[in-house]
């Protein structure tokens, strides 16, 4: 989702996963865009053409705003862990385990070394 948001904004990506959550939906690319598609419903003519001359040509997972919520969670522990908070502070600062909190960070670990 963060491509989404980079190309049309935060508000109009939320539009989206509350039209389609938990979804995958065909983005056109900007040449075949027109204001009968889906996006173009959603968004209005102006943020699809975006979104299409960004993302165009290809399906688009939508994930639902509780994984999208976890995902942003998980990206602050990673980088309050980076900035010294220790696991067992960061268990009590978001109240789960600190098993929990090591798998994320070593999911996100995983993930930086992926990049």
């Amino acid at each position: 989702m963060d491509a989404v948001i980079a190309a049309v904004g935060e508000s109009a990506a939320r539009s989206l996963m509350h039209v389609y959550a938990s979804s995958r939906i065909f983005i056109p690319t900007a040449a075949n865009l027109d204001g009968n598609h889906p996006v173009a419903r959603v968004l209005g003519m102006p943020l699809a053409h975006k979104l299409c001359a960004e993302l165009g040509g290809g399906y688009l997972a939508i994930p639902t705003p509780e994984s999208l919520s976890n995902d942003m969670r998980s990206e602050q522990i990673y980088r309050r862990w980076r900035a010294g908070r220790t696991t067992r502070q960061l268990a009590r600062d978001y109240a789960i385990s600190e098993r929990r909190v090591q798998q994320i960070l070593k999911r996100e670990i995983n993930e930086q070394v992926d990049d």
